[in-house]
């Protein structure tokens, strides 16, 4: 049931709108479409500090829960190379390019190591 329900996981770029320490629940909104969505993340929920950063990571929704999973990668807002990759990939959007996003987007990340950090190290 579970692995079924991997089948409709949502993989996108996302930015933090608003988290909910209280009840462990962080927003989400997709760059590119604009859906906004509500996840499960107790270690998320309690971050002062998303402003900055763009999160790219795996969506999976479960029993009505939602929750990230998977590799998940980070980037600075400010950095030039994702200003330009939103740029030239939001004027021509279309669902079934992910794979091409994911591979740019791991391919930089990859490629530098002391730019970008593991969500887990870029949040304390």
């Amino acid at each position: 049931e579970f692995l079924h329900s991997m089948l409709g996981s949502t993989i996108g770029l996302f930015e933090i709108t608003k988290t909910d320490i209280d009840e462990g629940y962080v927003y989400l909104k997709d760059i590119f479409t604009g859906i906004e969505y509500k996840i499960v993340d107790i270690a998320l929920s309690g971050s002062q500090i998303y402003d900055d950063f763009y999160m790219y990571t795996r969506l999976i929704k479960y029993h009505d829960i939602t929750f990230n999973t998977g590799l998940s990668l980070t980037f600075n807002k400010n950095d030039v190379f994702i200003k330009n990759h939103i740029r030239n990939h939001k004027k021509n959007y279309t669902s079934e390019g992910e794979l091409l996003r994911f591979t740019q987007l791991y391919n930089y990340y990859s490629k530098n190591p002391n730019k970008v950090k593991i969500l887990t190290n870029t949040i304390k």
